[in-house]
């Protein structure tokens, strides 16, 4: 009898881990003044995305000098190791970075956990299966499912969402360093 709940246990877990695509509907967004050009605030930001994307030119997706739009399509791994598991989530999103003279806007959304799976802790790193889709809204205890549906502790679950939201903010903020760095002067004679 024991085994017969053990397997009904595994077969429903892995039964709600196949719906991986689903959208977040919650964007990040930064608008500011600066005293730059269109021209010069487009030629600091194509730095940046250099910068800060290993790949930059395979995820632009969209590249307007002309109308001030750039859009790019990223995506992270991030990890939760529970007790005898490291969760491994893959996340997609999208940034889209506007400007225009003396003003700038970047907005990070279309953010979405679109594949994941776990391995063993210290055994092997083929997974050994699939756990639930983690949204975003999974940021409090109230807002968070339980084990069932996510495959970890909630506490877990909270921490790996505001961890990606401590990203995606140090994200928009590295891009306002970067518009404001003097530093960065493309018609120097070097």
């Amino acid at each position: 009898m024991k085994k017969i709940a053990v397997i009904l246990a595994v077969a429903l877990i892995n039964l709600t881990s196949y719906s991986q695509v689903v959208s977040e509907n919650k964007d990040y967004v930064l608008v500011d003044s600066i005293d730059l050009t269109k021209s010069e605030i487009y030629d600091k930001t194509k730095y940046f995305i250099a910068d800060a994307w290993v790949s930059a030119n395979s995820i632009t997706q969209l590249d307007n000098k002309e109308n001030g739009i750039i859009l790019i399509k990223g995506s992270l791994i991030h990890s939760v190791r529970g007790m005898a598991l490291t969760y491994h989530y893959n996340f997609k999103y999208t940034v889209e970075f506007r400007m225009r003279d003396g003003k700038f806007k970047m907005t990070v959304k279309d953010i979405y956990n679109n594949t994941a799976h776990a391995t063993s802790n210290g055994f092997s790193n083929k997974p050994t299966f699939t756990p639930g889709t983690l949204f975003l809204s999974y940021n409090t205890l109230d807002n968070c499912p339980g084990v069932f549906k996510t495959n970890l502790l909630k506490d877990l679950v909270i921490e790996c969402m505001r961890s990606l939201d401590i990203k995606f903010e140090t994200l928009m903020q590295s891009y306002k360093i970067a518009l404001n760095n003097n530093n960065l002067n493309f018609n120097d004679d070097f």
